[in-house]
């Protein structure tokens, strides 16, 4: 009796502890269902980001359109056009200079004329996951969790995401917490913590808008400019390669901001100047002197707001020194810019660089056609995310030696392309309508940077140089298929072509080499 009662009890318990095993299980996968990133999300909506959004979609706000932090189907080409639109022109637009505040810039034909023609491209990103969301209705405690949940594999943002939007207008209206000195590097970098979380890294401005680089400066000897940050996302989002993280403009108050906020070390190179004006230094390897010390006017000084990528655990990034990287020598020049065959010697016969086996190569004469644009000499490592292996994008960081020079076109940079005459058919395709009358880069340009707080934020004759050097990059196209003679030998049909076939693409082509 005593050994029957027993095998029961023993029985029981088992059968109690595989209903709870089922009951966990269950709710395990439901949960896994309708928050596919539980870690980053919270359940309880945090007040003051509620606050926050009431306050972004009130009525009142004529010309707003409403803030959403889910997002729908990519595939719903019947979305408002402010909505649609707010991947270039960033949806935000300076309504009071001195208060900082951004509101929406929707009044552009141009802009939407222009986003019609990209919608031929796919966005490959994942739709269904976009679609649990939408349909769970999930919140985020801050803009940079949305933003980073958002980051896929060729992409940073999807082209019709709303993440850009929150993270813009957060970074330049939300309130600090705490801001500290990021040691390392060449230059002053200060990380920025928000109140109600999330972090970026703010550049402050070293030189006025109309100072251009030293022509007996090298490369690496300049001052980086805050500008050239915001500048430079904004041709990344209209070149449609969408991997430069956002950045955006804003003042702020040495002693409200910096002083106050700081940690110790930072907090002791604060200091008043013999112009009465308040001014700071901070710690790192050159610029970081007393002589190089950033100043307010006497308090109010600006700066660029760079959105901090997720974090190395949950991210992890890997880099690798670029194979067109410069000697940052004085004296001596690397061998590809000695030897014009250096790619199909060096470059190509590796695995990781045959765009026949990964995207590498194809990425990297992206990223050159982006630098020579923006004139950017600087690139000497390039970094992607690990966690997506050989079908992770670059991502575009440092741009802040870029536009220093508007009238000096460096075409060494184009050397990926020039040299191992490859390119993407997107690419090729985007860069062409861009040289068209009704949409020229400059215009769009013109029209994208005018959505900053801090605009302007590049001089005209910069926005000019634009439009030179995409013709370079046209004439650098047509002399690789000339030499190449098959179209398919340079450029490259992928997962980015589109919906154009490949006779509608070579009638495009024949425009490069006709014109």
């Amino acid at each position: 009796m005593i050994l029957r009662i027993g095998l029961r009890s023993r029985f029981a318990l088992i059968a109690t502890l595989i209903i709870i095993s089922i009951i966990l299980t269950t709710n395990y996968f439901m949960a896994s269902i309708i928050s596919p990133t539980t870690s980053h999300l919270d359940n309880q909506l945090d007040v003051r980001l509620n606050r926050f959004i009431a306050e972004r979609n009130s009525p009142s706000k004529s010309g707003l359109s409403r803030l959403s932090l889910t997002s729908g189907d990519n595939n719903n080409h019947d979305i408002d056009t402010d909505h649609l639109a707010n991947w270039i022109i960033g949806s935000v637009h300076s309504s009071n200079e001195n208060s900082g505040n951004i509101t929406l810039w929707s009044d552009s034909n141009l802009l939407n004329e222009y986003l019609q023609f990209l919608s031929q491209f796919p966005d490959p990103w994942n739709k269904s996951l976009l679609r649990i969301k939408d349909k769970a209705k999930l919140f985020y405690t801050n803009p940079f969790d949305y933003f980073h949940d958002g980051i896929k594999d060729n992409f940073l943002y999807a082209r019709n995401s709303t993440a850009v939007d929150g993270i813009l207008e957060y970074m330049a209206t939300a309130e600090l917490d705490y801001v500290e000195n990021r040691e390392g590097g060449t230059q002053l970098k200060i990380l920025m913590d928000f109140k109600q979380g999330g972090m970026a890294m703010m550049k402050p401005m070293r030189m006025s808008r109309l100072q251009e680089s030293h022509p007996d400066h090298f490369y690496f000897c300049d001052l980086e400019r805050h500008t050239a940050e915001i500048a430079a996302f904004h041709l990344d989002r209209i070149l449609d390669f969408r991997r430069n993280t956002p950045v955006v403009g804003r003042k702020f108050n040495v002693l409200r901001d910096i002083k106050a906020l700081a940690d110790e070390d930072l907090k002791a190179t604060v200091f008043k100047s013999p112009a009465d004006n308040w001014c700071f230094h901070g710690d790192c390897d050159y610029y970081c002197k007393t002589e190089f010390a950033v100043c307010g006017h006497p308090v109010e000084f600006e700066g660029a707001m760079i959105a901090y990528l997720p974090t190395s655990r949950r991210y992890p990034r890997q880099s690798y020194k670029h194979p067109y990287r410069r000697s940052y020598s004085k004296h001596k020049l690397t061998v590809w810019e000695i030897d014009q065959s250096y790619c199909f010697k060096t470059v190509k016969p590796q695995t990781y660089y045959n765009p026949q086996h990964t995207r590498r190569l194809l990425d990297i004469v992206d990223l050159s056609i982006f630098d020579f644009l923006s004139g950017n000499q600087d690139r000497h490592h390039l970094e992607n995310f690990a966690r997506f292996g050989n079908e992770s994008s670059l991502v575009h960081i440092d741009q802040g030696r870029s536009f220093g020079k508007h009238s000096f076109d460096d075409k060494t940079i184009l050397s990926p392309l020039t040299q191992c005459c490859v390119i993407r058919e997107k690419t090729v395709l985007i860069l062409l309508s861009l040289t068209k009358d009704n949409y020229q880069l400059s215009e769009l340009m013109r029209i994208s940077l005018q959505s900053d707080p801090i605009w302007p934020v590049l001089p005209e004759d910069h926005l000019l140089a634009l439009d030179r050097r995409l013709q370079t990059i046209i004439d650098g196209i047509r002399n690789c298929i000339k030499r190449n003679k098959l179209l398919t030998n340079v450029i490259k049909r992928d997962q980015f072509s589109g919906s154009l076939n490949e006779a509608q693409v070579r009638k495009m082509i024949k425009s490069v080499l006709q014109s």
